[in-house]
């Protein structure tokens, strides 16, 4: 049945534009000695979080939701007051990302807790996190006077940009993994090896979950098969790279936060990939976000991905029912868009993925309208 928000409505989700305008400038003030001369680009920030959390997207009550807060009272164990500041929130997005606003809301993607491999790099992600909020960065955001992009955005596409993208200055980033080491991680029960696990998902959180050869017979019947010209004889690399120039990057390169958070933890050692739960808990957890994803790539109309994920999941639940249905409304979103528009709609270009999926894509690309319906047909008969 999915992720679902789950008790009475948070204050936060009852806030309005006013109010959450009126707040952030309180705080640019607080922080810029009374001066607010960035009216225009405060208020897209607040317009930007009222648009996320009157959106549907945000769930409060749910698992992931739950979790996040467990790791917190771990982590904050000794720090009483801070965690009462703080409000935590699960958004369906499939996103590979956590981010922290001036208001004290921690929000934790769908999509990271799919990818993430313990408790503990959710623990890392969440201090680095508490950080950003302690350290008022979101507040030294708003009241610093250049901004890119101050205008409101626009749209269901920005809402999922702003999601994707809520980045912080190289200084910021360096500074929460530091303090969020310091402060909150390396006083906690969780594992001290954390560090080239939790940069792994970071720097490989583009790619599906798993890589997993796509079986090229995976359509073909006793009565039509896909010619073997639909398929790619030969796949593009992984060329994920942390040591990549960030000159032009809001965050520093992960290869410099790898490097200084093994440095900082290398005196350290013990601790649980597993504090607040067992692996099959978590397990359970991650598969409920991993399906949250597909959902959404569905409902984004991204049939390829969401095809690809179904298929990956289904070698450990061959017959669960949701992945079933949803590998049957990928194929049919795919056959409409063929039929009546483009396939270039719902099939993203080939030739930009890397690894096994990219044989999805290219297969999908290839094959012809009328040999898509009749593939999509005989799949939901």
């Amino acid at each position: 049945s999915g992720l679902k928000a789950e008790g009475p409505i948070p204050a936060d989700l009852k806030q309005s534009l006013d109010e959450l305008y009126s707040q952030d400038k309180q705080r640019v003030r607080d922080y810029n000695d009374g001066k607010l001369t960035n009216r225009d680009k405060v208020l897209a920030a607040s317009y930007n979080i009222n648009k996320l959390m009157a959106s549907g997207r945000i769930l409060y009550g749910d698992p992931i939701t739950r979790m996040a807060e467990r790791i917190a009272d771990t982590l904050l164990k000794d720090y009483p007051d801070l965690r009462k500041e703080l409000r935590f929130y699960t958004v369906k997005s499939p996103e590979v990302n956590a981010f922290a606003t001036g208001q004290g809301m921690i929000f934790v993607n769908a999509g990271l807790v799919a990818q993430a491999e313990d408790e503990a790099q959710l623990a890392y992600v969440i201090s680095h996190e508490i950080v950003h909020y302690c350290r008022n960065h979101a507040t030294e955001m708003l009241a610093r006077k250049k901004s890119r992009n101050s205008k409101l955005d626009e749209g269901d596409r920005d809402l999922r940009d702003f999601i994707k993208r809520h980045n912080r200055s190289k200084e910021m980033e360096n500074e929460a993994d530091s303090l969020g080491l310091a402060m909150f991680y390396i006083g906690s029960p969780y594992d001290k090896r954390v560090t080239d696990g939790v940069f792994d998902v970071l720097q490989y959180g583009y790619l599906p979950f798993d890589e997993v050869a796509f079986d090229t017979n995976f359509f073909n019947t006793p009565y039509f098969k896909l010619p073997k010209e639909y398929f790619l004889e030969e796949l593009s690399p992984i060329t994920a790279r942390d040591d990549y120039n960030d000159s032009l990057s809001t965050h520093p390169n992960l290869l410099k936060r790898r490097l200084n958070t093994s440095a900082q933890l290398e005196p350290y050692q013990g601790g649980s990939r597993f504090v607040t739960m067992t692996e099959a808990e978590f397990e359970e957890l991650r598969t409920l976000a991993r399906f949250e994803c597909i959902r959404l790539e569905l409902v984004y109309s991204e049939f390829a991905r969401a095809f690809y994920d179904c298929y990956l999941l289904q070698r450990q639940y061959p017959d669960n029912q949701f992945l079933t249905r949803a590998i049957g409304q990928a194929l049919y979103g795919i056959s409409k868009n063929k039929t009546h528009t483009s396939t270039n709609n719902v099939v993203g270009d080939y030739s930009r993925m890397e690894g096994e999926v990219q044989q999805v894509y290219y297969c999908l690309r290839r094959i012809k309208a009328d040999e898509m319906a009749l593939v999509t047909a005989h799949y939901l008969y």
